[in-house]
């Protein structure tokens, strides 16, 4: 066979060499990896670059059942946390919120929303305003300050889509909203 003019004989010895041999697997590995990635979910994606997830918190509803907190009106806030280090200043009851809220809110002013009620017994509040970055919180606290201490502990609303906190007449109870 002679090369056709203008045209070395190796160049199609090389493609007659690559015809019959497969693919580079570079592309494939590649191909494998990004579904792998995509498959793992945001959850693994957020992991690598250090996003932390937020909660699914889109309501919260209050109850206050007649005799509620021995009969008493109840003060309760609504903790919004936006920063992870902030998780760790917070007290892990509403006794200790109450006592501390004015220098923790002026310590991590840019970390924490925070919504306040005052809820007299047999009230209640079938949507509680929300607020405006409630969706990039880290974590979602409920402080209630109760006369009882089974009611006086931190409430976790974080999980929930929408949550009801029920105050009765010695104790507090957290659950997802029934409608």
């Amino acid at each position: 066979m002679s090369a056709a003019p203008g045209r070395p004989q190796a160049s199609s010895h090389r493609r007659a060499q690559h015809e019959g041999t497969p693919m580079c697997p570079a592309p494939r590995l590649f191909t494998l990896l990004a579904l792998a990635v995509a498959l793992s979910g945001c959850a693994m994606l957020d992991k690598l670059l250090g996003i932390a997830p937020t909660t699914p918190l889109k309501q919260v509803q209050l109850v206050a059942e007649l005799g509620a907190n021995q009969d008493s009106a109840t003060a309760i806030d609504l903790v919004f946390v936006y920063d992870d280090n902030a998780r760790g200043l917070l007290p892990k009851t509403g006794p200790e919120w109450f006592a501390n809220k004015a220098a923790l809110l002026a310590s991590l002013t840019l970390s924490l929303d925070v919504v306040s009620l005052q809820v007299p017994p047999a009230s209640s509040v079938p949507e509680v305003p929300l607020p405006g970055r409630h969706r990039k919180a880290l974590a979602v606290y409920s402080y209630v300050n109760f006369l009882s201490p089974a009611g006086q502990a931190m409430g976790q609303l974080t999980p929930f889509k929408c949550a009801q906190i029920t105050l009765a007449a010695t104790v507090v109870r957290y659950q997802a909203c029934s409608t």
